[in-house]
């Protein structure tokens, strides 16, 4: 798998994860979780993501990187 690939599987993941925990609109959890829309938006686009973001998205929705690699990752 190249940088590119997994980077639109992460970013694809991160999205289904934000719909499946009830925020519809990817800005107002940016907002509530303290994340700049900006900088989220071109998370949820696949423009890259760093661990530490990753780590405060996961958070935010209670997972652990274990889980979320498991589950939404396949």
């Amino acid at each position: 798998m190249t940088d590119k690939e997994l980077n639109h599987k992460i970013s694809a993941a991160v999205t289904r994860l934000r719909i499946n925990n009830g925020y519809s609109s990817a800005l107002k959890f940016a907002h509530e979780v303290g994340f700049c829309s900006s900088h989220y938006q071109r998370v949820e686009s696949g423009q890259g993501i760093t661990l530490k973001t990753l780590n405060k998205i996961l958070n935010a929705h209670n997972i652990t990187f274990k889980e979320f690699a498991e589950k939404e990752l396949k």
